[in-house]
Formats: structure tokens, C-alpha cells, sequence
């Protein structure tokens, strides 16, 4: 067997690829034997067809496909391991001729060269690690007080604080908007989850109740085509319940297991503390690995940029919770196609495949093992040690 070695643009190369009559015959009379032994004859018992005789009845050309579709795959290996490349996507195979032997063309991407250079030297600044305020305990306080409140029957019509469920249309214009539209839409009164002013006006409501109202959408709002529109609602009140709190005091410290609430509080803090030096050590991590990028020197296989993109498009919706119903709904309100949301995914795809590279050039200096399940962390320990002293 030979093979011819053509580099093509986009780290992607074209392996020629040529057996001996020899060579090929070999695998050409293993096939013969396969699918004689799959055909039934009038007189013969199964697998005890003469070649002779299979060969009329099979026919020569599916005999040699099937020597093809054998043979390939192992002569293909073969010229890897020959031209000592390392592909990183499946090969396009195109053969050319099986008269002298069999002669075919693999195309496949490999992995490419990297250069990194004085990743040694990169020097970043530390985020600062921010203290933890009164305020931050004090707001996650609150939010589990909220996760453990009671509903309660109101005493009257709503009032900031309370639970509601809205069904709502707007119109801009005069004409109805599928966007400003919702049914049984639930909000807590005076949180200020909708545009500024529409909460307001569910004040004083009582369920069953209809209101109409005009409110102006503010200036900077994030649909450019609506910003500082003035627009037109109809709501209906369908639910409301007086939201009540469980008092701030060692008796709800005890649910979390702490013995008083100072020890709560306690316990918080230290966790949004641990939860800041986290984030601190991501950002500069990132930061690490962004000048590593800049410092990185490498054509990509299109190929691996195009599996990063999957994954990424593959984790965005696993965060999203999208199954294939809601994605639809999702990329229609984003009014993008699928192909879009990933084509705006390449550059980060591109970045993160280039890191990776990079990353593996950096391991060789550092001389950690690829196939340490730690490998990555020491080498970002090491990086960070150093770019930061």
C-alpha cells in the first residue's frame, strides 16, 4: 500500500491512497466467502455454496463493493498511522479506481499546529473580591422568606405586596399586540417585574375586575420599536392573595438547621463570601484565557469549530429548559432560525476550541498528563500563579 499526503487549507488534508492487486484481492475473495455464505441455492445446505458458483449468482460487482466497504476503513487506518496524523472529524471518502487495485481519496480534518507564544508572560490584573453587606444577607433573607410564604385570602383589594394573576392584551396604535398579550400571568404587586407605571394600576383591583389604561413604554425599553410608545391596556384580575411572610426570627433560622438567627445570618454571609471568591477566581481565569487566545496562533478545522457549536447551542437550550416544542416558541419570539442563534455562537465557539488547543501546548511545558481527570485545574492553577504574582 502507498499513500500521498496533500495539505489543504483550514488544517484539512487529502490522503491518495493506493493497494497492490494483492493487497485488495485479499480482502476480495473474504468477501466472496461472507456472501456466499448468505445466499441459498436449490441443492446446497447454507454456507456450502462453491465460490464458482456464488461468484454467477452474486455477481462480481457486489462482490467488489463489498471488498470496498471492508477494505477501506483498515487501508485508511493504515495511512494514518503512516503519515503520523492525528484527524479530528470523520473522513470523505471517494474512490477512483479498483481495475490494479483499489485507489481512493480521503479528505479529513486533523488536528492542527499551535503556537503559543510567552504564555509564560501573561500578567493580569485580580478582580477584587467585593465584602458582603448587610444588604446582600438581608436580600437573600428575604428571598427565602418568600420561597416559605403563606397565600392568604385578601381582606380587601389589592395593595403592593400582594400575590396577583393577570390576564392582559396591549395595543399600539389601535392595533393588538401578541407580544403584549398574556393570560394568567402572575406577579407579586409592586416588585416591578412589568413596565414602569402598569403595576401601579392593579392597585385597588378586586378579582373579576376589568381596567383599561394607557401607560408610555420607557425610553430605553429593550424593543426599540416600542420604546417610548405609548400604549393601551385591558387587564383583568383572575387571582389575588395577601402574601404573608415568616417572621425573621430563630424559629425560621431553625429550618435552615441554625440555632438563631444571628447564626442564619452568620451562615450566609460566609456563603455569599465563598460564592464571591468563586466568581473572583472565574473572571480571572477568563481573563487568563483570553490574553492565552491572543497569544495563540492556529488554523482551525472547521470541523471542530462546528462540533463547539453544538455543544453550545445543545447547552443553551438544556439551561433554557427547551424541549423541541418550547425551542420553536423560543426562536420565533427571538424571530431567528436555528442556524442563525449558532452562526451568532462561532466566534465563542471558535475562542473556546482555540483555548483548548492551547491549553494542550501548555500542558506539554508544564509537563502535566493529558489524561489526568485534574489536568486542566493544575495547569489554570499554575497559569494563574503565575499571572498574577
Amino acid at each position: 500500500m502507498d499513500s500521498k499526503l496533500e495539505k489543504l487549507p483550514e488544517s484539512r488534508v487529502k490522503i491518495t491512497i493506493k493497494t497492490t492487486p494483492d493487497e485488495f484481492k485479499e480482502y476480495y475473495d473474504k468477501a466472496l466467502i461472507t456472501l456466499s455464505q448468505k445466499i441459498k441455492l436449490p441443492g446446497f445446505r447454507p454456507g456450502k455454496v462453491p465460490a464458482d458458483i456464488a461468484l454467477r449468482n452474486i455477481g462480481e460487482e457486489a462482490v467488489k463493493a463489498e471488498a470496498v466497504e471492508e477494505s477501506i476503513p483498515n487501508f485508511y487506518y493504515q495511512a494514518i498511522i503512516e503519515q503520523k496524523l492525528h484527524p479530528v472529524s470523520k473522513p470523505e471518502v471517494e474512490v477512483k479506481s479498483i481495475d490494479n487495485g483499489l485507489e481512493f481519496v480521503a479528505s479529513v480534518d486533523v488536528l492542527p499546529e499551535v503556537t503559543v507564544k510567552d504564555w509564560k508572560n501573561i500578567r493580569i490584573k485580580k478582580n477584587v473580591i467585593e465584602k458582603v453587606t448587610s444588604d446582600a444577607v438581608a436580600k437573600v433573607t428575604q428571598q427565602l422568606r418568600k420561597e416559605r410564604a403563606k397565600f392568604n385570602e385578601p381582606k380587601g383589594p389589592v395593595k403592593p405586596g400582594d400575590f396577583a394573576s393577570i390576564s392582559f392584551e396591549g395595543s399600539v396604535g389601535g392595533v393588538l399586540r401578541e407580544d403584549m398579550a398574556s393570560k394568567s400571568h402572575p406577579l407579586v404587586v409592586g416588585e416591578n417585574t412589568m413596565i414602569p407605571g402598569f403595576e401601579e394600576n392593579i392597585v385597588g383591583m378586586k378579582v373579576g375586575e376589568d381596567k383599561e389604561f394607557e401607560i408610555n413604554f420607557p425610553k430605553d425599553y429593550h424593543a426599540k420599536d416600542l420604546a417610548k410608545k405609548k400604549a393601551k391596556f385591558k387587564i383583568t384580575l383572575e387571582n389575588h392573595r395577601e402574601i404573608e411572610l415568616p417572621e425573621a426570627d430563630d424559629n425560621f433560622a431553625k429550618l435552615f438547621g441554625k440555632d438563631t438567627f444571628a447564626d442564619f445570618e452568620r451562615a450566609i454571609e460566609e456563603e455569599l463570601s465563598r460564592e464571591g471568591e468563586t466568581e473572583s477566581k472565574r473572571k480571572d481565569e477568563d481573563m487568563v484565557l483570553s490574553e492565552l487566545a491572543k497569544r495563540t496562533k492556529v488554523t482551525l478545522p472547521k470541523s471542530m469549530v462546528d462540533e463547539e457549536v453544538s455543544r453550545l447551542f445543545e447547552n443553551m437550550k438544556k439551561r433554557l429548559g427547551l424541549d423541541e416544542l418550547k425551542l420553536a416558541m423560543f426562536l420565533e419570539k427571538q424571530k431567528k432560525t436555528a442556524e442563525e442563534v449558532k452562526q451568532e455562537m462561532r466566534d465563542q465557539a471558535s475562542k473556546n476550541v482555540t483555548v483548548g488547543l492551547a491549553l494542550g501546548e501548555v500542558m506539554k511545558d508544564m509537563d502535566v498528563k493529558p489524561d489526568d481527570k485534574d489536568a486542566i485545574s493544575k495547569v489554570l492553577e499554575k497559569m494563574l500563579e503565575s499571572a498574577t504574582k
